[in-house]
Formats: C-alpha cells, sequence, structure tokens
C-alpha cells in the first residue's frame, strides 16, 4: 500500500493527473511512465530495505549474502509484503550473475582454462552426471515420479550457486587455492551445461504441450547457431590478440575514464548478449568476454571498474531469491524441505568426494569443494521455473523446490566455516584407498628420487617462487624435490630433469616420497593459509622439529599459522611495503644508511605488530642493501672484541658505518642490541664502504690503533 501510495504522489507530481481519464501525455506514454515509476519506487524499496535489514544481520555475525536473502523474505510477496511485484526482476538477476562470471572471467588467462581441465572435465562433469544418476534411481525407489520427471530433478539438484561460491572465494582470496581451481572448474562445467539441460527439456517430456512443441531446440537453426558460436569464439580470440590492445590504446590517449568504462560496457554487452542469442546462455557469454580482457594489461583496471557494479547487481539478485519463498509452505512442509536438505547436504560432497579421490585431489580439498558446492543454484531456479511454465511442476513442486535451493544457499556460509571442523572429524576417510593418476612410470620415478634424498629442501608448490628458489638451490648443489598438484607442470618439469614428483603434501605418504624424514627444511609457497597449516601438521606428526618456512600472502594469515613452532614467515604484504618504501627513498636520492634505518624500523614495527618473531627479518632487509656496501666479518678466535658488548665497543656511534644484524652460533641473524656480548664464530653484517671496513675489521680483531681511532 505505502508503495503505490508512492508512486501515485510520484505521477502526480511529475506527470500530472494519475487519474487514466485525464492524463497529460497520451494512454500510452501514460502507462510507461506509470510502469517506470512504480519500478523505479519498488526498486528504491528494495535496495533501501534490503540494506537496513542486511545491516542489522550482520551485528548479529549473520554474514551479508545470507542477511540479503532473508531480507527478500522479509520484503517480498509472502513476508510482509513491501514489496508484491517487481517487474523485470529476472533480467536484473541474469545481469548480476553475468558481471560476476564476467570478473571471473577476468581473472582466468587461457593457460588457467587448460589448467583447470581436470577439475572442469573430470570433478565437474563427473559431479554432474552422477548426481543425475543417483537422484533419479533414488527417485525411482522411493517413487517419485516418471523417470523423466526424476532425471529433471536431479539437473536441478546438480547445479551449485556461481554467485556464492565465486563470492566467498574472491572474499577470502583463495581462487588460486587449490580448492578455489577445483571449485571454479566445477562451476564452469555447469555453466557449459545449463544451456543443454534447457535444451532437453521438450525431449524429456513428450507431452510438452504447445509451448515445447513451438520450441526450435533440437532444429537445424541451433546446429547453426552452435556452429555461428564457435566461429565467433574463434573471431574473438583473433580480436582479443591483435585488435583489442590498440582500440583500448586509442581509448586511453584521450585520458577519459568515463570512456574507458563504457568501452568496456559496450564489449561486454555485445559479447555476452551474442551468446546469449546463439546458445542461450548469457553467463557462459559474460565468462568469455572477461576471457578477452584477462591477457590485456588492462585486466586490473577494467576489474576496479566493474566491481561495484557487479557487487549493486548480486545484493539484488540474493534479495530477489528470497522474495520467491511462500513462507507458509515452508512451514507446512519443513521437515520434508529439511530432510532432502539434509540428503543434499550429504550426498553432493560424498560425491565430489569419491571423484576427487579418484583424481587423486586430496582429503582436505575434496572435502572442501564438496561442502563450498552442496548447495542448489540460481540456475536451479531457471531451470524450476521453465519446468513449471511447461506444466512439467505443479505449484507445489515449484515452491518446494525453491525453498530447497534457498535454504541451501543460506546455508552455504556456515557450513564453510564449519569445513575445517568437519575435514578433522572425517579424517579416517583419508585412510581408504582410492585408484591413483599416478602412472607406473611416475611411481618408479618418485622411489628412483626417494633414494637419492639426504638433507635436502623439501618444497611445496612448484609454481614461479618454487621454481626459481629450485633454480638457486640447484646452482648450490643443493639437493631439493618439489610437491605439484599440477600434472602437466609436474611432466614438464620431469622432462627438464627437475626433482618434482606429483602429489599434495598434506598426505603422509607424499611426504615420505618426498623424503620428509631427511629433509632439512620445508618451504611452502602456495597461498592457501588452511593447505599450508595442514602440511606443516602432517609434516610434524613425522618429523616433529622440522623448521618450516611459509610465503604468507597478506598479514591477517599470519594468525593462523604463528602458533606453530620453529616456522618462519614471508609476508608478501609486508615485503612489498618495504620494497616500495626503498624505491620512494631512493628516488629522493637519499643515502643508503638512512634507508636501511627506516627500513630495518619499518620492518620491526610490522612484525611487531602482527605478533610475529623478529628472528629472521635481517636476511629479508639484505635485498633493500646495495652490494658493494654489503659486508660482513665472523669474529676469529682470541680477537680484540671477543667478550665485550657492541655498546663497549661503541659501534653504534661509528657515522660511516652501520651494524645491520649480529649472528649467534647455530642462531639465525637477528636485529643487532647494544647489549649483544661477542663471541669467536659471531658474525656481524655491516653497512660500510670498503675503507671504514677495512679500519673497523683492524679495530674488531687487533684493538683501537691510531689508523682505526681516525
Amino acid at each position: 500500500m505505502g508503495v503505490k501510495l508512492c508512486y501515485s504522489l510520484l505521477l502526480s507530481r511529475t506527470f500530472g493527473s494519475a487519474n487514466p481519464g485525464e492524463p497529460r501525455f497520451n494512454s500510452f506514454s501514460y502507462e510507461l511512465h506509470v510502469y517506470f515509476s512504480e519500478l523505479t519506487v519498488q526498486l528504491i524499496s528494495i535496495v533501501g530495505l534490503a540494506a537496513a535489514i542486511a545491516t542489522i544481520l550482520s551485528y548479529c555475525k549473520i554474514p551479508t549474502i545470507v542477511g540479503f536473502i532473508i531480507a527478500g523474505l522479509c520484503i517480498g510477496p509472502y513476508g510482509f509484503e513491501v514489496v508484491k511485484n517487481f517487474p523485470g526482476i529476472d533480467i536484473i538477476n541474469e545481469i548480476g550473475l553475468s558481471l560476476l562470471m564476467f570478473t571471473v572471467g577476468l581473472e582466468f588467462a587461457y593457460e588457467k582454462i587448460r589448467y583447470l581441465s581436470k577439475s572442469l572435465l573430470g570433478l565437474g562433469l563427473g559431479m554432474i552426471v552422477s548426481v543425475i544418476a543417483f537422484v533419479t534411481i533414488l527417485g525411482l525407489a522411493i517413487g517419485l515420479g516418471s523417470w523423466q520427471y526424476c532425471v529433471m530433478v536431479g539437473m536441478i539438484l546438480s547445479l551449485s550457486s556461481s554467485a556464492i561460491v565465486l563470492k566467498l572465494l574472491q572474499q577470502d582470496r583463495e581462487l588460486e587455492t587449490p580448492h578455489g581451481n577445483a571449485s571454479v572448474g566445477i562451476l564452469l562445467a555447469q555453466d557449459v551445461v545449463f544451456a543443454p539441460m534447457i535444451m532437453l527439456i521438450p525431449f524429456l517430456f513428450s507431452d510438452a504441450g504447445p509451448t515445447a512443441a513451438a520450441s526450435k531446440v533440437g532444429s537445424h537453426h541451433d546446429l547453426s547457431s552452435l556452429l555461428i558460436f564457435l566461429s565467433c569464439c574463434l573471431l574473438l580470440y583473433l580480436l582479443t590478440r591483435y585488435a583489442l590492445g590498440r582500440l583500448f590504446w586509442l581509448v586511453l590517449k584521450t585520458r577519459n575514464q568515463e570512456l574507458f568504462f563504457f568501452v568496456l560496457l559496450f564489449l561486454f554487452g555485445v559479447i555476452a548478449f551474442g551468446t546469449k542469442a546463439l546458445i542461450g546462455s548469457l553467463s557462459l557469454g559474460a565468462f568469455i568476454a572477461g576471457l578477452c580482457f584477462a591477457n590485456s594489461p588492462l585486466a586490473k583496471q577494467a576489474l576496479s571498474d566493474i566491481l561495484p557494479l557487479r557487487d549493486t547487481f548480486l545484493a539484488l539478485l540474493f534479495t530477489s531469491v528470497g522474495m520467491l519463498v511462500d513462507l507458509s509452505f515452508f512451514k507446512e512442509n519443513l521437515a520434508n524441505i529439511l530432510a532432502t536438505t539434509f540428503i543434499i547436504l550429504v550426498s553432493k560432497p560424498l560425491i565430489v568426494y569419491v571423484i576427487g579421490r579418484c583424481l587423486h585431489y586430496s582429503h582436505a580439498i575434496c572435502l572442501t569443494v564438496g561442502l563450498l558446492t552442496f548447495q542448489v543454484g540460481e540456475f536451479s531456479i531457471v531451470l524450476i521455473k521453465e519446468l513449471w511454465r511447461r506444466q512439467h511442476f505443479a505449484e507445489p513442486d515449484m515452491q518446494f523446490f525453491l525453498c530447497i535451493t534457498v535454504l541451501t544457499m543460506a546455508l552455504t556460509p556456515f557450513v564453510r566455516k564449519l569445513s575445517p571442523q568437519i575435514i578433522k572429524l572425517s579424517g579416517f576417510l583419508e585412510h581408504i584407498k582410492f585408484p591413483s593418476l599416478l602412472s607406473s612410470t611416475q611411481s618408479s620415478y618418485a622411489e628412483d628420487l626417494h633414494q637419492q634424498l639426504d638433507d635436502h629442501t623439501l618444497i611445496v608448490g612448484y609454481g614461479v617462487a618454487g621454481q626459481q628458489l629450485g633454480n638457486v638451490l640447484q646452482s648450490l648443489d643443493i639437493a631439493y624435490v618439489a610437491c605439484e598438484l599440477n600434472y602437466s607442470a609436474v611432466m614438464k618439469a620431469q622432462k627438464h630433469q627437475r626433482p618434482v614428483i606429483f602429489g599434495d603434501a598434506q598426505r603422509a605418504e607424499i611426504l615420505h616420497i618426498a623424503g620428509i624424514e631427511t629433509a632439512r627444511c620445508i618451504v611452502i609457497t602456495i597461498p592457501s593459509i588452511q593447505t599450508a597449516a595442514n602440511i606443516i601438521n602432517a609434516a610434524r606428526t613425522i618429523k616433529p622439529y622440522i623448521p618450516v618456512i611459509v610465503r604468507v600472502e597478506y598479514e591477517r594469515g599470519m594468525s593462523a599459522l604463528k602458533h606453530f613452532p620453529a616456522i618462519e614467515l614471508v609476508v608478501a604484504e609486508h615485503e612489498s611495503t618495504l620494497q616500495v618504501l626503498s624505491k620512494t627513498l631512493q628516488s629522493y636520492a637519499i643515502d643508503q644508511k638512512t634507508i636501511i634505518s627506516h627500513i630495518v624500523r619499518l620492518k620491526t614495527s610490522l612484525q611487531d605488530a602482527a605478533g610475529a618473531s623478529l628472528a629472521g627479518a635481517i636476511p629479508d632487509i639484505l635485498p633493500f642493501v646495495s652490494k658493494d656496501h654489503l659486508m660482513h666479518l665472523t669474529i676469529p678466535a682470541q680477537a680484540f672484541a671477543i667478550g665485550q658488548s657492541i655498546h663497549e665497543l661503541k659501534l653504534n656511534q661509528l657515522a660511516d658505518v652501520k651494524v645491520l644484524a649480529i649472528q649467534k652460533k647455530l642462531s639465525p641473524p637477528a636485529l643487532p642490541s647494544g647489549d649483544d656480548v661477542l663471541a669467536a664464530g659471531d658474525t656481524l653484517y655491516f653497512h660500510s664502504s670498503n675503507t671504514s671496513f677495512a679500519r673497523i675489521k683492524t679495530y674488531l680483531i687487533g684493538g683501537p690503533s691510531d689508523q682505526a681511532s681516525s
């Protein structure tokens, strides 16, 4: 009532009388104004109330996604009826999902799609086929309906929510983790098969009715559309490779940021809606559009420009999903809805787990991916509505599956938070033997490598960081072995005679193959904090005191790891901050000694704020020091400095020499203190010129002299 009153007042203020008999414009214009005024007022109502409800729920520690769904339940036609009907919501939802897929495509180069082939073809298609088969068999066994009906129910339940899963992965910055890659592969497989699922409806139901009879699905038109689509993909690839960069260069030369955004939006619309016209999938077209920009140097700018628009539409999408549910039906059928939801929560992760273990994913990754993709997604809502429109679903059927969809989507963030505990409780599953993808050649290679390992470095993750570390170790004749889950990368490395094995270092048997018993240390370069913690636990179970070096992307990830003893954390966020500081001060021609003092101070404050140990901080500072001025001295036996502190030797008062670090026997380099007493075998690191270093060396070894004192 309030909404109608608002847009009636808006009409009378803007267009004159709201009486259809006395319009200021003609009848068509008046109806058009009524439509858009109602749309505008309802959109404002939805945005305002959804924001208010989601904000209140956020203070109750309820995730924002769930808050928007609950907001839709409250303000929708089955709730408090604030908004009874929202014309055009389907289009808004489809645009929101497409913008999400576009941003995902922006973060994936063509090579990444090839890298995801195992999860896309294996996990993704395997999960879809297995869920459909399981639901069909179970449905026929309990008398759910005809086999066609059971197959369609299986299709509905096999699709997960790209919007929620990708949002959670991007929010936690876990798209690049092993479980993130596997989840994205599953979602991409579901996006690809969604259009064929829609096309299958008329073939599954012989009594499809006049609507389906008029369908062009399966006709010559569809085959020609598919051929045109494939041709357009080839054309897009050529345009992306040879023309897109030049086009945006012409736009950027105008120095008009708004123009860049509108050209980006235009190309996104052309590619996405062109794909929808050809094969019926707007989201797949949006993903392809994102891929077109992924290899461009403008990808990051495009991503930052599109994110606000994406988040706005996604909020409307989650709100509209909640508006679909009839609360009275939900209450009346609560027991059946909860029972079905429980079956989905158990069966879908179990199916993903079995397939994943057969594909040689680890126990933790399989369960994480299964629990992340267990929900029924937004594409399922489209299938439900299509089946209802074609009269293959009755109204109660539609509401039942809508309730399940909304409930599983709302539960996803909570299940996601509980997944580490679920993984620990289900640890017994890890001991079950599944078929291995390791060929006999691969197995013999690992066994031969295991016999050669001794006092080596174990590298987990053979990406850029792992490869560069391996190259340096090899140049120094230091043995190493790397564990990697990208099978093609492993084969490529072994072809070049690199000691790399395929396997997940979270598993004890892989650590045994990598020779953890004789390894000197473990270096973990993968971005997932939880995976790193699992690897450390597995390694310390076998070798309790093995030193571990972990690369951490962000400071917030340190809290999950700093409780482990004998662990060194390299925080990429800290190192980039230090590099920025160093480069900035160098641009002002500030002397090296001042730059180093500021870097030491900043390094100390960053690690103090993070609650980390300062041990090992000095080696991270050394890259900022000019090699021409980096000196070190190991105190020999019977030197003058033995038994004296740095303060007593007045090393902190030298004008042209900076003491960077002190390294005691069997200890890593540490920041120097005035109370540090020197002993034979201690090493001091200096920032100094050759002349000054020669004087200080003479002083520390032989004692004061006229030359040294000068």
